[in-house]
């Protein structure tokens, strides 16, 4: 069957090389169960390792718990291992895996702290440019047009640890004075502007839950973030611009100044903008555009990564919105599930500019009346997959060829 023709399908998904395969690569990570008592709340990868976050319990949990996860570890079963002959060939648990739990957690104030249960969480990982947070002090830099960083010019931190960006009003220019909101590079760091990328480190990851305050996670050590909103407890998250984002259900996006996502006071560079709607979602797009989705509208949210008061949010559509987390970009594809299906914004060539598309016409009977529960990508398989409220999942494909988007129903099994 060509690709892209296929509606409705058991167990079966599009690879974009071969056709159609069954789905592969789904298996028990740790066969001896979960570590805690209630429902899974998260699942994150960072640096190759696996993290969960669960409930302590199914019934009243009085908390939520981060564990590593160290997956069992498999080999070939074989007549010389001694092993029965039904076993020859496959897969057999060698060393039984485990969970390892993550007990630093800081909350604002940097005392130790424990995650309110029951949230619902999502997560980006992002490497903020490096920056020196200091107390008094004098910290020399010159200003390197070449690389873009300061390298030499002397200035002086005030107390209290203040951050300041090394990029005045986001342009190429050295900054003039302490009160341009800058900071001083470390010489050894190689910083690529724009980029978000130190040399041999790929960032962090951020979170959110909808019940506790927004976090940053090191591998180590969770830190919760002071967003200066009340509640302090945001549903949605992203990072464009070399600023972190936090989306809050009221319709509220806070931004964090350019470079440190704990820093959210306006006086160094951070603001919020806010929507007239249910917020249900946000997704980065290229040159400091973010998407912001409601529950009816669809807004983009222009210059993300210059100064605020330069910025502009546009209403894109006042008709369409999405369903909590499910916008994902994939390929440079913005894919989010609204009310009518499948729907694609295609960026034109207008700066900030996108187009809306639906692309799941040809399956709309199949998913009238299940609503999504959230989505996410395979970026191997150049998979979007909407995970519904049942065992049903809609798995879109993008296409080596064309780039076109191909979508079909899976029922998973099992």
């Amino acid at each position: 069957m060509p690709d892209g023709m296929a509606r409705l399908a058991f167990n079966m998904e599009q690879n974009y090389n071969t056709g159609y395969t069954r789905i592969n690569g789904y298996r028990p990570v740790v066969t001896a169960g979960l570590p805690g008592g209630g429902p899974v709340r998260g699942v994150f990868i960072y640096n190759n390792v696996i993290y969960v976050f669960q409930d302590d319990a199914l019934v009243s949990p009085t908390k939520c718990g981060l564990w590593q996860v160290i997956p069992d570890v498999y080999r070939i079963g074989s007549e010389a291992d001694g092993d029965a002959q039904e076993d020859w060939g496959l897969n057999i648990i060698d060393t039984a895996g485990s969970f390892t739990e993550i007990v630093a957690m800081k909350d604002i104030g940097d005392a130790d702290t424990t995650l309110l249960p029951g949230g619902f969480y999502e997560f980006t990982m992002h490497n903020f440019k490096a920056s020196a947070r200091g107390g008094t002090g004098a910290y020399l830099g010159v200003w390197d047009s070449s690389t873009k960083y300061i390298v030499g010019q002397q200035v002086t931190y005030p107390d209290g640890g203040a951050l300041y960006i090394a990029i005045q009003d986001n342009k190429n220019k050295q900054p003039d004075t302490q009160a341009s909101h800058w900071v001083v590079k470390d010489d050894s760091i190689n910083v690529n502007y724009g980029s978000h990328n130190i040399t041999g480190h790929s960032g962090n990851i951020y979170g959110t839950d909808g019940k506790n305050p927004a976090f940053e996670f090191d591998g180590t050590t969770l830190k919760q973030i002071d967003s200066s909103y009340t509640p302090n407890v945001p549903h949605h998250i992203e990072a464009n611009g070399n600023r972190l984002a936090l989306g809050f259900r009221e319709g509220e996006v806070a931004m964090s100044a350019i470079g440190d996502p704990f820093n959210f006071d306006p006086v160094f560079g951070a603001g919020s903008v806010g929507t007239t709607d249910w917020l249900t979602a946000m997704m980065a797009g290229p040159d400091g555009v973010m998407y912001i989705f409601c529950k009816d509208k669809t807004y983009l949210y222009k210059g993300m990564g210059g100064p605020l008061e330069e910025s502009e949010l546009v209403k894109h559509n006042k008709n369409v919105g999405a369903y909590p987390y499910t916008a994902k970009m994939l390929a440079g594809h913005g894919l989010f599930y609204d009310t009518w299906g499948l729907t694609e914004l295609a960026i034109t060539e207008k700066y900030g500019d996108v187009t809306t598309e639906s692309i799941s016409a040809n399956i709309q009977q199949a998913l009238l009346g299940i609503q999504p529960n959230v989505a996410d990508i395979h970026t191997d398989k150049a998979q979007y997959r909407v995970w519904f409220k049942d065992t049903d999942s809609a798995i879109g494909t993008v296409d080596n060829t064309n780039m076109s988007i191909c979508l079909i129903v899976t029922l998973i099994q099992g």
